[in-house]
């Protein structure tokens, strides 16, 4: 895709970064960015998922969420997302290295792509 740079995309772009510890539904960016149209707010998100500066997450029990991933260090390193309040975290790569370590000890799998788990956040389980 020819990248350019219009101000629907950087406003895109922008919300992304600063939510950055979310997830959000197409419809969710559709409500908090009016500068752009809907049509136009889909295919961006598309082409930024493709190129890698956001994650798509499915199965919280929501559409296809997307969050606003680095290229350059997110492969890099793990998330985990809680399944109740939709807030994402990065785990640090040196824990993620420890977890791609174990799955590798405990059957042999070697993890080759950004994986996202999946819990109950702390603020989530005080709710419980």
């Amino acid at each position: 895709m020819t990248a350019y740079n219009t101000k629907q995309k950087e406003c895109i772009i922008s919300f992304f970064r600063t939510h950055s510890n979310c997830c959000y539904t197409a419809d969710e960016v559709i409500d908090n960015v009016p500068e752009a149209s809907k049509a136009t707010i889909y295919r961006i998100i598309s082409h930024l998922a493709e190129d890698g500066y956001l994650m798509k997450v499915q199965g919280m029990g929501r559409s296809v969420c997307y969050q606003y991933c680095n290229p350059s260090t997110c492969p890099e390193h793990m998330h985990i997302i809680c399944t109740k309040c939709g807030a994402s975290f990065h785990l640090d790569s040196e824990t993620s290295q420890r977890v791609r370590r174990a799955v590798s000890d405990a059957c042999g799998f070697e993890i080759l792509n950004e994986t996202v788990l999946k819990g109950i956040c702390p603020e989530c389980r005080g709710k419980l």
